[in-house]
């Protein structure tokens, strides 16, 4: 709205990946990134989107944007986008 901000992925829950280490959590973080941007923290935003690229160039990624290529989970996408920033 207007007065109010709301940032979330645009998939939505996925309730199928429950446990499984499946979940790609890139838009997430990204959705993240709006957030601290919408406040004004610039920097903080581009930290965030900057770690997201870097696994994207690095090929950490998730089953769904592997292309064949090595698959990593969940929790290791997540890890190294902690690390990254």
């Amino acid at each position: 709205g207007a007065d109010i901000a709301l940032f979330e992925p645009i998939h939505g829950s996925y309730p199928q990946a429950t446990g499984l280490n499946i979940a790609n959590p890139m838009a997430t973080v990204l959705s993240a990134a709006m957030m601290f941007e919408n406040f004004g923290l610039q920097e903080e935003g581009k930290a965030i989107r900057d770690a997201v690229n870097k696994a994207l160039s690095e090929g950490v990624v998730t089953e769904d944007l592997a292309d064949g290529a090595k698959a990593f989970g969940t929790i290791e996408v997540g890890d190294f986008l902690a690390k990254s920033i």
